[in-house]
């Protein structure tokens, strides 16, 4: 992939933060013109047209922005702290709110529905591949679903207003429960071993 030029990127970060505010205006992609992009971000079209072949396009690099990154981090805290689960968790959740803007923009739109089912579709591939490689397949899968699907949602209420706490608040609030159904888990191993 080749480098971009700052003033290339700023452009093109110009025209993602003004489609974004566009789409929570209008809250449907289908209703969103490339003028209404432009004339926000106090482009021409032509400028649009030559970052972006369509909306779409747009769409796709944002989204790129957001998961090309995240599995980018997720192997990097993989490599440097090893499977642990709350680390895990924490680093999806703060690379989350880094696109706080993107979320918020979305949260009452249609495009909401698909940007949760392709986070939680890469978050339980990649528990189940690299944090809970030592359980059965069925309770690999089970728990990696339970937990991303609680902490994706969890995660978007606190967008939508849900809860009256900080993202700091409700990380420790996950971390806090991963600690205690581990424990739990350890103790059933051990009641099970101590069966046999």
């Amino acid at each position: 992939m080749k480098q971009e030029n700052r003033a290339v990127t700023r452009t093109k970060e110009k025209l993602k933060i003004s489609f974004l505010k566009v789409l929570a205006e209008k809250k449907e992609v289908e209703r969103i013109y490339v003028q209404d992009i432009t004339d926000l971000a106090e482009v021409s079209k032509s400028t649009f047209y030559y970052h972006f072949d369509d909306i779409y396009h747009l769409i796709e690099e944002l989204d790129e922005d957001i998961f090309g990154n995240m599995n980018g981090l997720l192997d990097s805290i993989y490599r440097l702290k090893g499977r642990v689960l709350q680390n895990y968790v924490e680093t999806c959740v703060r690379r989350i709110d880094q696109y706080e803007e993107y979320i918020k923009a979305l949260i009452n739109t249609e495009m909401m529905t698909l940007f949760i089912q392709r986070l939680k579709h890469s978050l339980i591939k990649r528990l189940t591949e690299d944090y809970l490689t030592e359980l059965p397949p069925f309770r690999r899968s089970f728990r990696a679903h339970f937990f991303i699907n609680a902490v994706v949602d969890t995660i978007t209420d606190y967008y939508r207003g849900v809860f009256d706490a900080d993202l700091m608040g409700i990380i420790n609030e996950i971390r806090d429960i991963i600690y205690k159904f581990q424990r739990m888990d350890r103790k059933q191993q051990q009641d099970e071993r101590s069966n046999e």
